[in-house]
């Protein structure tokens, strides 16, 4: 982690850049893109790698999982309507 820091540090002077602040809305939408871009990959299908996923419970699962995406994403859209 220190070595990135150091190195970030030598690109800011290199190209004399100026830190810039962001806001807390734009901190928490970064967070929410990223975890929304985990919960596209929790299809069942793709849990391959922790074990079997029951095959009684696979499309109720993935349905829940598709609309809880599509809440994110048009969180998503109404985030990006007000801040452009």
């Amino acid at each position: 982690m220190l070595e990135i820091k150091s190195y970030i540090a030598f690109l800011a002077t290199k190209y004399h850049l100026q830190p810039t602040k962001l806001t807390l809305s734009q901190v928490v939408q970064s967070q929410k893109t990223k975890m929304w871009g985990i919960l596209c990959e929790t299809q069942s299908t793709k849990l391959k790698n922790r074990g079997e996923f029951p095959v009684e419970i696979q499309t109720k699962f993935d349905r829940d999982i598709e609309i809880l995406a599509s809440l994110g994403s048009a969180e998503k859209l109404k985030y990006l309507a007000i801040t452009n």
